[in-house]
């Protein structure tokens, strides 16, 4: 099992915090956090959840992109979150492996 952290700190953005465990090259766990604000608030724990499936960087990039049509946000990017959990998924996954 692997555990890793990313900080997100980009111009525009606020704080984003990604916290994953993965078994293997499967995600077990990824936990988002940060002083963003998304709406509908159960947004974030639906990507949470949906990404506990994942056994790939694209799924992770994929599954957390399309979150931005089914949310708003303030402060975070969908899309930064996609990619900055692709590669520490990534990163996770060589450890593992």
């Amino acid at each position: 099992m692997a555990r890793g952290r990313i900080v997100i700190r980009r111009p525009g953005l606020k704080t984003i915090v990604l916290d994953m465990v993965i078994e293997g090259c499967h995600v077990v766990s990824l936990r988002i956090s940060g002083d963003f604000f998304v709406y509908p608030e159960e947004a974030v724990e639906e990507a949470e959840k949906l990404v506990a499936d994942c056994d790939s960087a694209e799924c992770v990039r994929s599954t957390l992109t399309s979150m931005a049509e089914r949310s708003e946000t303030v402060g975070m990017d969908w899309r930064v979150v996609g990619e900055e959990a692709a590669r520490l998924f990534t990163r996770l996954c060589r450890r593992a492996s």
